[in-house]
Parts: structure tokens; C-alpha cells; sequence
């Protein structure tokens, strides 16, 4: 496991598409219950629809956040530890805090 400290970034391409759910986040956890970021009160993710999901098994949250991506797109997933947020970037055009410990 690693322990991020500051301002951490990573991208990932979406590659191929297709009826799998894509997620990209963080979790507190090693493994979520459902295999899936986003499922535990430990989860943050995006999916590739475009909606956020925390603690998606009890409170169902799934806001819509960005566009869907598409096959090809860059997604940078961006964790600020000293202030407590995660942002994403599609291909480069930031999308705002997605989640905050506020």
C-alpha cells in the first residue's frame, strides 16, 4: 500500500470500452466488497459515465460529475492530501473537486 502525502497525480487512457464498468479513484481499503472503487464508505471514485461514487452499497451516491469518456480519453485522477480533495482531468481540461473533506 502507499501512503500519499501532498498533492499526488496519476493518469490512465481509456483503452477499450466496453459493458464493464470503468472506475478510477482511490480507496481505504484493499480491496472494496464488490470489487468496484466507489462501493465503500472508504471509496471515492469516478465511473465512466461521468457520476462519482462513495459509499455507493448505502447511500447510492452517484451524482453526475463530467461527460461520460470515450475510448482513447487521458483521465488524471488528482488526490490533495493536505487538503483533503480529488479532482479529475479529462484529457487535460480540469473538472473541478469532486470530493472534499469539507
Amino acid at each position: 500500500m502507499v501512503s500519499l502525502i501532498g498533492k499526488t497525480s496519476l493518469t490512465f487512457r481509456i483503452n477499450k470500452k466496453q459493458d464493464k464498468i470503468v472506475t478510477i479513484g482511490i480507496s481505504g481499503e484493499v480491496e472494496s466488497s464488490l470489487g468496484i472503487l466507489g462501493t465503500d464508505p472508504l471509496d471515492w471514485s469516478c465511473i465512466a459515465t461521468g457520476h462519482i461514487w462513495h459509499d455507493w452499497n448505502n447511500t447510492k451516491s452517484h451524482d453526475l460529475y463530467c461527460d461520460s469518456w470515450n475510448e482513447n480519453d487521458m483521465i488524471t485522477v488528482i488526490v490533495d492530501r493536505e487538503v483533503g480533495t480529488l479532482s479529475y482531468k479529462v484529457n487535460g481540461d480540469d473538472k473541478g473537486i469532486a470530493y472534499s473533506d469539507d
